[in-house]
């Protein structure tokens, strides 16, 4: 796995946000802006994205179909 697409960053005394890495911007996960959380929360949330992302990076599919291998 690569570096990090996603991580959690303090953005006051009692605030978290998850940032996108690739485009600077706080993160959203089903149309949720992923802003305002509690520490826990925003690390966890990013470790969830980045596996998600990187999940969606490695399938590999055979040259006669859509099925995975």
């Amino acid at each position: 796995m690569g570096p990090a697409r996603y991580c959690a960053v303090r953005d006051t005394a009692w605030s978290w946000s998850v940032l996108d890495a690739s485009t600077g911007r706080v993160a959203a996960y089903n149309n949720v802006i992923l802003a305002g959380l509690s520490e826990r929360l925003a690390e966890d949330m990013a470790k969830l994205l980045n596996v998600e992302y990187s999940a969606a990076d490695t399938k590999i599919f055979s040259s006669s179909g859509s099925r995975e291998i």
